[in-house]
């Protein structure tokens, strides 16, 4: 089902990637351990960019900076189209896990 959702709705072969572009609030770098944190920037998929507030956990420790979230996108919101004989089987939104380690840019 993934994969057809993927090649026939989303338009891989047109939009392989999906970026986020923003910056994180909330945190504190000097403080070990899980945090809740937002991340506040622009969303873009299927070519569409939205604005987009996720919430997420940070995890910070002296090795490692990770964030996860799961967040709902409206395939709507991003000019994706459901054809109506298939609207029913498809939701309306879909679940986005992401799970990001940073890297320190030197």
């Amino acid at each position: 089902m993934q994969q057809h959702f993927n090649e026939n709705f989303m338009e891989s072969d047109k939009f392989p990637h999906a970026t986020f572009e923003g910056r994180l609030n909330g945190f504190d770098l000097q403080k070990a351990g899980v945090q809740t944190v937002e991340a506040i920037g622009t969303l873009t998929i299927h070519g569409v960019s939205q604005k987009k507030t996720v919430e997420g956990q940070l995890t910070v420790s002296d090795k490692l900076l990770q964030m996860d979230a799961v967040f709902d996108v409206r395939v709507a919101d991003h000019d994706i189209k459901i054809p109506r004989v298939v609207f029913l089987n498809i939701a309306e939104e879909v679940k986005v896990t992401v799970d990001f380690q940073f890297q320190k840019i030197e």
